[in-house]
């Protein structure tokens, strides 16, 4: 059949030529058609992706129902609206710690989709463990705050979410830690970053999130790889992770078997900023150190200990994208770094602080207590039961000062629980106590009782 095909052609140049024509017609009209596709699906994703990437309206009311804290017994909040410095009113929730002179608070950036009310639980839980000032915000667009998202208005929330913190009365003084999830954990990162020269970042919690987002884009999506350059915001985590400074505690929780963003990208986070700091440190002391000692610190890590240049990173096997946060020990995990990088970044003498209830039973504790300072913790406790009142009314609010050479510290005590706090072995702790028999216009005063271990 192609034989005769090709012999009627070749006998017939007109019909030959009507077929190369015909060919090439129809090869211009699928390039064309093939070109039209791509150009209209590229501009498409162009100017539709913010819509992908930052789902604001999802689940269904999200641009208006945005819960309370006190929906979660958070009872001490802020309901504050801010204008960034382009103009766009945004939402925000300041929710004060119970713990009088606070000293820390935790900047929640929230992942991409909802409002920060759908973060309520977690927060709630948060603020349960650590005790802290808890600073939220809807992005633009999202929630009850007005505007479109994107990198740079962003950007533009959080800076108004930073002047706010550093001029209201509960957040002032207290140093900063940034935790973000998923899109969250980028903001957190990008925060840290660019606050760096502040000096008010203290730490970055992030969770499940990325190297950049025309990786992850790609990821999702792998025939739109070679055109990665369309992604608009770039949320560049790989390189500002880099950069941060070396004394920032960073921890990294990962669920392993997330497939929206591959936990290859927060390994990679980590071991970018584990590599840098370890290459800094190889600086500083390269003129003490001997070759083989540098080949040694610069090893390779293979099975990643959970902290090494103070990067935590902690992963959790049946976690996935929205559900690491539910994972048993999620929030022990947290509460462990938390202890370890924010509470004796503070106070460095201080081995731990204990919180008891009416019972005996412990309800929370910084550090470790139990082994190491479990006389001092019962001595303090014993003074504290029997000094104080067994029953306090309402309108006197007495409080627990624990004071040391180098640290004051002042704790509310209140009806159901008490306060302790642990120090080295043999150091002189003078414990303050108020005295309410006397107690006129409810002003509170001290007497002091030595207490040695």
């Amino acid at each position: 059949m192609l034989k005769a095909l090709y012999y009627l052609l070749w006998d017939n140049p007109k019909a030959y030529n009507t077929v190369v024509n015909y060919t090439i017609q129809t090869s211009k009209y699928l390039l064309i058609g093939f070109t039209s596709v791509c150009t209209v699906t590229l501009v498409a994703l162009f100017l539709l992706q913010r819509k992908l990437i930052y789902p604001s309206s999802f689940p269904q009311g999200s641009r208006h129902e945005v819960m309370l804290p006190s929906a979660y017994g958070l009872s001490r909040f802020e309901n504050e609206t801010l204008t960034t410095k382009d103009g766009v009113k945004i939402h925000i929730y300041l929710i004060k710690s119970n713990m009088l002179n606070c000293k820390n608070t935790l900047l929640f950036f929230h992942a991409n989709a909802g409002n920060m009310g759908h973060r309520l639980p977690i927060v709630k839980c948060l603020f349960d463990q650590l005790h802290c000032n808890i600073l939220m915000l809807s992005y633009r667009g999202y929630g009850k705050s007005l505007g479109s998202p994107s990198e740079h208005g962003i950007q533009a929330d959080v800076d108004a979410l930073f002047e706010f913190a550093l001029s209201n009365e509960y957040t002032k003084d207290t140093s900063f830690f940034c935790y973000g999830q998923s899109i969250g954990g980028a903001v957190a990162i990008d925060t840290c970053y660019r606050y760096a020269d502040s000096g008010r970042i203290s730490g970055l919690i992030v969770e499940n999130t990325f190297l950049s987002l025309p990786l992850v884009a790609t990821h999702l999506f792998p025939a739109l790889s070679p055109f990665k350059f369309v992604v608009r915001d770039k949320w560049d985590s790989k390189s500002k992770i880099a950069s941060l400074q070396d004394s920032l505690p960073i921890l990294f929780l990962s669920g392993k078997k997330d497939t929206l963003v591959p936990t290859s990208h927060m390994i990679k986070l980590a071991a970018i900023a584990r590599a840098k700091r370890a290459e800094n440190l190889l600086n500083e002391k390269s003129n003490e150190e001997t070759s083989s000692s540098k080949a040694e610190t610069l090893k390779p890590e293979t099975s990643m200990p959970n902290t090494v240049h103070n990067v935590t990173f902690i992963q959790f096997h049946n976690g996935d994208h929205n559900t690491t946060c539910i994972q048993p020990g999620y929030f022990d995990s947290i509460f462990s770094w938390w202890s370890n990088f924010a509470y004796r970044r503070l106070n460095p003498l201080v081995l731990g602080i204990i919180i008891v209830d009416s019972q005996g039973l412990c309800l929370a504790s910084w550090g470790s207590l139990k082994d190491q300072c479990s006389p001092t913790v019962i001595s303090i406790i014993d003074h504290a039961e029997a000094l104080l009142p067994n029953s306090i009314s309402d309108d006197v609010i007495p409080y627990i000062k624990i004071e040391t050479e180098a640290i004051k510290l002042v704790f509310k005590r209140h009806l159901d629980w008490s306060v302790a706090i642990a120090l080295p072995k043999n150091a002189p702790v003078k414990v303050d106590f108020p005295d309410t028999s006397n107690n006129s216009n409810n002003e509170i005063s001290f007497y002091s009782q030595d207490i040695h271990t």
